[in-house]
């Protein structure tokens, strides 16, 4: 009988995805081992780059990239669309700051 090494959560999936194949599977917390007429069935999923679930480093490096479109990617309000991209987010705070230093001078025309 074939076998291919998994770790624990990987054959979780497999389980999820290939429902009627994991019974006839005898997996020793190390190494699964399946029968020949699962073989086809098993390679064609392993064959998918998207069967797995992603590494920690994977799901990190995904959310610093999420996090970073979604902060600078903008918003609309009233129709009218907003940069927040780092240098629209310094431009306001030093428009904010000029006009708390002296509100009655200051008049600030915005432009979206």
């Amino acid at each position: 009988m074939p076998s291919l090494s998994l770790h624990a959560d990987d054959v979780t999936i497999l389980a999820r995805r290939l429902p009627g194949i994991i019974p006839l599977c005898l997996f020793d917390g190390d190494k699964l081992t399946y029968p020949e007429e699962a073989a086809a069935d098993i390679d064609t999923l392993l064959a998918d780059a998207n069967w797995r679930l992603p590494s920690k480093d994977e799901l990190r490096a995904y959310a610093a990239d999420k996090r970073w479109r979604v902060e600078n990617g903008g918003i609309v309000v009233d129709g009218a669309a907003i940069r927040t991209d780092d240098k629209s987010q310094s431009r306001v705070s030093g428009a904010a700051l000029l006009a708390f230093s002296d509100p009655d001078l200051v008049t600030i025309d915005w432009e979206a």
